[in-house]
């Protein structure tokens, strides 16, 4: 019993890691507040707000993706991304705590 007690303690710590890697980045945290904004937003678009090129974009979306703050839908050759339920969350745990 004690086993499974540390095991799922440290797959939460170890969730808890992925999230705070997941908003430890300024242009990530400008991501989500954009998402949170804009609803839905493909990469381009997104790259043209952080007036970057998508390809310095897309390591963030997955760093965001495997932190389950943002999810993806494809349609064709389009990657789309909108804030998950938890980054929404997550977005106003932090609104809470600081002004920004």
């Amino acid at each position: 019993m004690k086993q499974k007690s540390a095991r799922r303690i440290k797959k939460s710590l170890k969730d808890l890691e992925v999230i705070f890697k997941g908003l430890a980045n300024k242009r990530r945290l400008i991501i989500l507040e954009f998402l949170n904004k804009r609803g839905e937003s493909d990469t381009g678009t997104i790259a043209d707000y952080l007036k970057t090129d998508y390809k310095i974009v897309i390591p963030h979306l997955e760093k965001l993706l495997k932190a389950n703050l943002i999810i993806k839908r494809r349609e064709g050759l389009i990657v789309y991304y909108q804030i998950s339920n938890l980054g929404k969350r997550i977005l106003n745990l932090l609104r809470d705590l600081i002004i920004f």
